[in-house]
C-alpha cells in the first residue's frame, strides 16, 4: 500500500498570516452606509411596484389567449395604485431593507471585519 504524503491543505499557509491593512475609518463607514442605503432602496422599490408586478404576472402567466374578467380587473387602476399607497409601500420596504442592512453592519462591527 502506498503511503500518502502529508496533506498540504490542512497546513496553515504562511502567506495568509500577513495582516492586510484595513481601510480608513471614513471608507469603512461609507461602505456600511452604502450597504444600508442600497438594501433600503432595492427593497423599497420592490415593495413599491409589487402590486403592479403581481397583476402583470397574473395577466401574462395565464394560458388563455384573451384576458379573463379577473385579469382585466387586476389591471384596472385601483386604490392600491395611488401615489400615497406607492409611497407607503416604498417606506415599508425601505424600512425592512434598512433594518436588514443595519443587522449586517452590526454583525461586521461585532466581528471586527470589513464588509
Amino acid at each position: 500500500m502506498e503511503q500518502f504524503p502529508h496533506n498540504e491543505l490542512f497546513e496553515p499557509d504562511e502567506t495568509t498570516d500577513e495582516v492586510e491593512p484595513r481601510d480608513s475609518a471614513c471608507l469603512r463607514w461609507a461602505k456600511f452606509v452604502s450597504i444600508v442605503v442600497v438594501l433600503a432602496l432595492m427593497l423599497g422599490g420592490l415593495f413599491g411596484i409589487s402590486v403592479n408586478a403581481v397583476a402583470l404576472h397574473t395577466l401574462f402567466s395565464s394560458n388563455h389567449k384573451f384576458p379573463t374578467d379577473r385579469e382585466k380587473r387586476l389591471m384596472q387602476p385601483s386604490d392600491n395604485d395611488t401615489k400615497h399607497a406607492f409611497r407607503q409601500r416604498f417606506v415599508v420596504g425601505g424600512t425592512i431593507g434598512g433594518v436588514c442592512g443595519l443587522i449586517y453592519v452590526i454583525r461586521c462591527l461585532v466581528k471586527n471585519e470589513d464588509p
